[in-house]
């Protein structure tokens, strides 16, 4: 791994703890996102960069207990917070599994018929690897999101202005996350990119 890799893994694990105050997530944006992904009971589920594990309770909420959800980021502190907020132990959250690894070291026995890279697009190293990555993972017609829920801009402003380990990690144009999908196998079912957030839903697809 390279060494901005570590510095960009050490600024998350030393932020975990005030995560939920350092960052704001609008839940009508969250909604409204979600509208647009269109999960459905029983779906098989995969959080990338769950953080805090803000987006569980919007999944859960569509999949219901037939469904399942990973759970995925690479910073223990992250999900030792979201393993606080959402306990198995009382198996309150039992198709919810928590997973440190790399999305990029992921390895499933089921497919997933849906990918959510909620406020870390940015953040990974190798973006054409990732729709390669994705594309193993989904089932057919299985469904990959990549959202934010601040503008593009207002996302690269705040990169900017961080530590040098995020200082670089800038959001692509829709046009670019565009090429890179379809050139990885996905096509194209909706977007947006205004003042008030920004996503691209794309679909896993044989034709």
């Amino acid at each position: 791994m390279s060494s901005r890799h570590h510095r960009r893994k050490a600024f998350f694990e030393d932020r975990a703890v005030k995560w939920d105050i350092i960052c704001n997530h609008d839940e009508a944006k969250l909604e409204e996102i979600f509208k647009v992904l269109s999960l459905k009971k029983g779906d098989r589920v995969l959080d990338v960069g769950t953080g805090t594990g803000i987006l569980i309770p919007h999944i859960l909420k569509r999949i219901g207990s037939e469904g399942r959800i990973v759970a995925l980021d690479y910073t223990e502190n992250m999900i030792k917070e979201a393993k606080e907020k959402f306990p198995q132990k009382e198996k309150e959250y039992p198709n919810v599994n928590f997973v440190i690894k790399n999305f990029f070291e992921t390895t499933s026995e089921c497919l997933f018929d849906s990918i959510i890279c909620y406020s870390c697009f940015p953040h990974l190293e190798d973006k054409e690897q990732f729709f390669q990555k994705s594309f193993d993972l989904l089932n057919w017609d299985g469904t990959l999101l990549i959202a934010h829920s601040s503008s593009r801009a207002e996302i690269n402003e705040m990169h900017a202005r961080k530590n040098e380990a995020v200082r670089d990690d800038f959001l692509p144009s829709i046009e670019e996350i565009k090429a890179l999908g379809e050139q990885g196998g996905f096509v194209l079912l909706a977007e947006k990119d205004d003042k008030r957030m920004f996503y691209i839903l794309m679909k896993k697809t044989k034709y």
